[in-house]
């Protein structure tokens, strides 16, 4: 599951799974990871979103000890293919 939702305070939340998040990791400026009790990635909060480049976005997986379950790298890949295709 990808659910995707942006803010009007230019902020966009990705959520991988359903849950409650028991701790928050800001792994880059304006990049928060919220995790699970299993330490999984369950959603990514990116702030100031208009303000980040295509690297930053790209290597989003690649911030943290905290990596993505491989079907999610994949969605959150294709996502941002997609909607970037300079990523690709």
């Amino acid at each position: 599951m990808l659910k995707i939702t942006y803010s009007s305070i230019d902020a966009a939340y990705i959520q991988f799974s359903e849950g409650p998040a028991v701790d928050s990791i800001e792994v880059s400026d304006g990049i928060i990871f919220d995790l699970n009790t299993e330490d999984e990635v369950i959603g990514i909060e990116i702030l100031d979103l208009n303000s980040k480049t295509a690297d930053e976005i790209k290597d989003i997986y690649k911030y943290t000890e905290y990596s993505l379950k491989p079907e999610d790298a994949l969605a959150l890949k294709t996502f941002f293919t997609s909607a970037i295709p300079c990523l690709a």
